[in-house]
């Protein structure tokens, strides 16, 4: 990438700082690029959502607290800024889209009022032009007469016309990245389609980026540049899109890709099933969080953690299969 990343996660941790706990981040370093759209896909409660709110810096603390490493956004030491500083730059450096957009908006005032409320504080000198920004907005999102929508309370809107409202709200105050989680949930097919249209714009010749977070991997890939594939709050593999669904290099890659269903899809063929630990012997685990699913693993994936393979410059992965060097005396995986 010729331009300095947006954002830079190091070595981040973080954990409840119980005695004996493990930690729900162990370890995330990621990078995102001004006009990447950056899709991070995993099943559900392996730390992506959580990853959102250490970076944003909206993690629920306690008990949730960032044990080690650092957040650089825009050049800056997120983790280490005051509170009201970053309350100042939420919004035009960082700005979330939420997966609870059930509770986006205070349901004593009207959306329109919110939205523009918002837009306003952020950018003062577009207050005149918020009502047409917002409207226009909206319908590039599949929303018909927004300015009717714009003058009703939260409740009085389907969760579909909310969920719109907000992913607009969020991408309305132009902040440079933009994290959107699950944020097409409650869409029908062509609001979906609006929406990814809509992101693909927002960062189409602009210094922004996007991190798509997503537990639907066709979908991520039909739309990312990039896919980072999270388990067991640690990012397992990084590749671009395409890469990802052709040649996917980490085991549980390899699940999620052939546990999907596509065009391709040989129909009298059974989709691969990723096996359950129902042993629980993941738990405590000191090598990796996947070897008790894993059918290729081996005694060295059992006690030791992988380390980062860098295997081209968008390209890594976190597996003994792919680290020869570090298995040196242990045997192949």
């Amino acid at each position: 990438m010729n331009k300095p990343a947006i954002l830079t996660v190091e070595n981040l941790t973080v954990g409840t700082g119980d005695a004996g706990s493990e930690n729900l981040l162990d370890g995330v370093s990621a990078e995102i690029f001004p006009g990447e759209i950056v899709g991070l896909v995993g099943e559900s409660g392996c730390g992506k959502s959580l990853l959102a709110q250490a970076v944003t810096g909206l993690l629920d603390s306690p008990p949730l607290f960032v044990k080690g490493g650092r957040v650089i956004l825009e050049g800056d030491d997120w983790l280490a800024l005051e509170e009201k500083e970053k309350n100042r730059r939420r919004g035009r450096v960082v700005s979330m889209i939420w997966q609870d957009f059930h509770n986006a908006f205070n349901p004593l005032f009207t959306v329109g009022s919110q939205m523009i409320g918002i837009i306003s504080h952020i950018h003062p000198e577009r207050r005149r032009m918020a009502s047409w920004q917002c409207c226009r907005l909206l319908e590039r999102l599949n929303l018909d007469r927004p300015q009717e929508k714009l003058r009703q309370f939260p409740h009085q809107l389907s969760g579909g016309t909310r969920q719109r409202l907000a992913i607009a709200t969020a991408m309305l105050t132009e902040p440079r990245l933009l994290i959107a989680d699950e944020p097409t949930t409650a869409l029908d097919a062509g609001s979906r389609s609006a929406v990814t249209a809509a992101m693909t714009d927002f960062v189409r010749g602009q210094d922004r980026a996007i991190v798509f977070i997503s537990h639907d991997l066709t979908m991520a890939s039909d739309f990312c540049h990039r896919i980072m594939v999270m388990y067991s709050g640690k990012i397992v593999e990084t590749a671009p899109a395409g890469q990802l669904q052709r040649t996917p290099l980490h085991p549980y890659s390899k699940g999620l890709v052939s546990s999907t269903i596509t065009f391709e899809s040989d129909r009298g063929q059974p989709l691969s099933v990723i096996p359950s630990d129902r042993t629980g012997r993941s738990s405590g685990q000191p090598g990796c969080k996947f070897a008790a699913r894993c059918p290729q693993a081996a005694d060295v994936c059992r006690r030791r953690k992988p380390p980062i393979v860098k295997i081209a410059q968008e390209r890594s992965v976190a597996c003994w299969l792919h680290a020869d060097r570090e298995l040196e005396g242990h045997g192949k995986c």
